[in-house]
């Protein structure tokens, strides 16, 4: 007489309820947003200038390792011959980019002159670069 409702059922019911609430907990939710999308693989590669590159892209957006990372990719873009178009441009693009995350911090005055260097570095490899590729006309 005192039994509850759930005492009162036999034990393979129970058991079915268990196994269905079980499977509910393990099954997503439709209205829930979808999971974040995995993070991009990192790409094992032998290129030390490709890695390099990996890395600078990674510290160049923060203020704190701009002036060293900026200083690096400058070096880059100075050294002849050390980034190669078709690997590196896509790499030296993103760590530019990456320089950009916060556009207001080109305006401080303790970086504004780094990001001028930056840019008029990669500026310069661009142009020796095309004008390689282009014949006279």
């Amino acid at each position: 007489m005192g039994q509850t409702a759930a005492e009162q059922q036999p034990e393979a019911e129970q058991g079915a309820q268990q196994e269905t609430h079980h499977e509910r907990q393990q099954q997503p939710l439709s209205s829930a947003a979808p999971p974040p999308p995995p993070p991009a693989p990192v790409q094992c590669s032998t290129d030390p200038v490709a890695a390099a590159l990996r890395k600078i892209a990674v510290h160049i957006a923060q203020p704190r390792k701009f002036v060293k990372a900026a200083e690096l990719l400058r070096q880059l873009f100075g050294q002849e011959g050390t980034l190669r178009h078709a690997e590196h441009g896509p790499l030296a693009f993103s760590a530019l980019k990456a320089s950009m995350r916060d556009p207001q911090q080109a305006h401080d005055p303790l970086l504004a002159r780094e990001y001028s260097k930056l840019f008029m570095a990669a500026s310069k490899h661009a142009e020796v670069r095309w004008e390689r590729q282009c014949p006279p006309l």
